[in-house]
């Protein structure tokens, strides 16, 4: 029976794992995401100066 407990709690403790993983990664996307649209706008901005 403590196994069986044992290996919930190694399951629990990796799926936090993956879980602070996934948010980080979602949180770096949604920063990328904010850069890139950033970057467009100013990407635009600056085609219509030039003309």
């Amino acid at each position: 029976m403590k196994s069986h407990v044992m290996e919930a709690q190694a399951l629990r403790d990796v799926e936090e794992k993956h879980l602070a993983l996934f948010s980080k990664y979602i949180h770096l996307l949604k920063i990328s995401c904010k850069v890139g649209s950033f970057y467009i706008a100013c990407n635009r901005f600056a085609n219509k100066r030039s003309y």
